[in-house]
């Protein structure tokens, strides 16, 4: 949550007319237990149909990726009433995508190793910010749409072309079935999905 705080204050540096940065106090109301469950909720029983880029049975928010939970959150939070009172604030959702797509020039920026663990989170990351495009583009405002159809979409989907998640191939079943061999096949299939 400070992550999206210092993001929301950075924006607003670099733009005289950007929004006040994001109160901590009100998105610490918001950002609580129960909000987050009813959006998570709301994603897989609204939205999920339309983008089913996250394994719902294997999807566990208590170990996903920060820019993951965010964004399957706010678009659950756009049909959810937050329970604990407030309210989505205005640039939150600008502030979300800001911060995933900082991730997403990151990771296009360094070249990612292929261990499972690291697959796992470049995924995440990358779901995160299909998720984010998608309800982006929903919103009434021109200069969003724009901004996701010109620059956010091909950063994403030139970013997916380099690190070769478009060539992955399924390899051999696996002879042993742990943890950290059930974490590399959910990565790679998702990426082969």
């Amino acid at each position: 949550m400070t992550e999206l705080v210092e993001t929301s204050k950075s924006m607003c540096l670099g733009k005289p007319e950007g929004q006040p940065p994001l109160d901590f106090m009100e998105l610490s109301t918001l950002l609580g237990v129960s909000n987050i469950s009813a959006s998570v909720s709301a994603f897989f029983h609204s939205l999920h149909w339309h983008l089913p880029v996250v394994h719902f049975p294997t999807f566990d928010p208590g170990n996903v990726s920060n820019p993951l939970l965010l964004s399957i959150f706010l678009s659950g939070a756009t049909y959810t009433f937050p329970l604990d009172g407030g309210t989505l604030p205005s640039g939150l959702f600008d502030v979300a995508e800001e911060y995933i797509f900082r991730n997403i020039a990151n990771l296009a920026a360094v070249p990612s190793p292929k261990d499972s663990t690291h697959l796992l989170s470049t995924v995440q990351l990358i779901q995160s910010a299909l998720i984010i495009d998608l309800l982006q583009f929903g919103l009434d405002d021109m200069h969003t749409r724009r901004r996701i159809r010109i620059v956010r979409h091909p950063c994403l989907v030139s970013t997916i072309r380099s690190l070769g998640i478009f060539q992955l191939k399924r390899r051999t079943a696996p002879k042993v079935c742990d943890e950290m061999t059930w974490n590399a096949l959910v990565a790679e299939e998702v990426c082969i999905r």
